[in-house]
């Protein structure tokens, strides 16, 4: 288990590095069969503790329609990760965290919705750039350097799909569209 989570450890520094110096995060998404189910799980794994101890509810849902797509396995986990630990670290009075996949069409649209206070709207049209950090977030001193979001909007990107913001009356909805593809047999 520490050894797959150094490795899990150094893949992402290399993509961040990669990220930062003007490289997509993943290059070429391979065509290697994705289990949705298993990204949501291997996204939540090293954050069970940080769950628990917070108090909040996350729960992961997969529509069977939506589980098996073609991709980056560990990109996707990179970019739900992030956006489950966005709203531990960012959701001020967050209770419930939910991550939902389904299918839509030829997309598959995976939401990390949450019940917090949302993004100031002076901050929307900055949070998917590079180095953006909220006013919230540098007021409240959390710590960070503002390229979780951008990662993801990297890896909906380098997937042929796209990484949006929705605010709602209560949290926010941060959405990764990507198209849906079947693996060949």
């Amino acid at each position: 288990m520490i050894a797959a989570e150094a490795d899990r450890l150094h893949d992402f520094v290399e993509r961040v590095l990669h990220f930062t110096t003007g490289h997509t995060v993943a290059r070429s998404v391979g065509r290697e069969r994705v289990d949705l189910e298993s990204v949501c799980a291997a996204a939540l794994g090293p954050l069970q503790e940080r769950i628990a101890e917070s108090g909040i509810t996350v729960r992961a849902s997969v529509d069977p329609e939506a589980r098996d797509t073609c991709g980056d396995a560990d990109a996707l986990v990179l970019a739900v990760r992030n956006l489950v630990q966005n709203a531990l670290d960012h959701a001020e009075g967050v209770q419930r965290v939910a991550i939902d996949v389904r299918a839509s069409g030829r997309h598959v649209i995976i939401s990390v919705t949450d019940d917090g206070a949302g993004v100031p709207a002076a901050d929307r049209a900055t949070i998917f750039e590079p180095f953006a950090r909220g006013t919230r977030t540098r007021e409240r001193g959390i710590a960070g350097h503002g390229l979780g979001l951008a990662i993801v909007q990297e890896v909906a990107r380098a997937h042929g799909g796209r990484a949006s913001y929705e605010p709602r009356s209560l949290g926010s909805v941060f959405t990764i569209i990507v198209p849906l593809r079947r693996a060949s047999r």
